[in-house]
């Protein structure tokens, strides 16, 4: 499982995804949409603290704690470069 997070209409949204093999190819299934990124960042936070509020989706998959602390901590750097002025104006950033 992995979080991409793609630009649109000025803003980055964030989703959950997952890689599906199908026929020699890699699909990217989206498991969940977390949002814009500030959005992302306090989902991800409730979800740290407590995983009862990991929709099922998510958490069939075998999320740990640990993932989702990693998670946050590198959207959250990504918030501050972009806050920052740093270019990350790349349509696709996949944590």
């Amino acid at each position: 499982m992995f979080i991409e997070s793609s630009k649109a209409r000025g803003n980055h949204y964030c989703y959950v995804k997952k890689y599906v093999p199908i026929e020699r190819m890699k699909y990217r299934e989206t498991l969940y949409s977390l949002g814009k990124i500030e959005n992302a960042l306090k989902e991800l936070e409730a979800w740290e603290n407590d995983l009862d509020h990991v929709p099922e989706t998510v958490l069939s998959e075998g999320i740990t704690h640990k993932q989702i602390k990693i998670w946050r901590m590198k959207l959250n750097d990504k918030l501050h470069k972009m806050e920052g002025g740093h270019s990350v104006n790349k349509s696709k950033i996949i944590i």
